[in-house]
């Protein structure tokens, strides 16, 4: 699918306790994938992430597209095998 149409980006905070589940969803899923061998071993950029968000206000990002308003109108392809 390829088009260029209006996208809304909404911010809502968070609280606190909902980005303490998150995180656990997050460190659930890192050791899940460690076990399968699909997720590095003391990857420095998860740990750097989590010290630059300590501390600060958490947001869930909505992105919106809007397919009624488009420049160029998007392509749908369907294959039937």
């Amino acid at each position: 699918m390829d088009g260029e149409c209006q996208t809304d980006y909404t911010f809502v905070p968070i609280t606190e306790s909902q980005a303490r589940s998150l995180q656990l969803g997050e460190k659930s899923l890192k050791e899940e994938l460690q076990q399968e061998g699909l997720y590095p071993e003391g990857d420095r950029y998860v740990r750097a992430g989590e010290e630059i968000c300590r501390g600060k206000q958490y947001y869930e990002v909505v992105k919106t597209r809007n397919y009624n308003n488009c420049v160029r109108r998007p392509v749908f392809q369907v294959r039937n095998i």
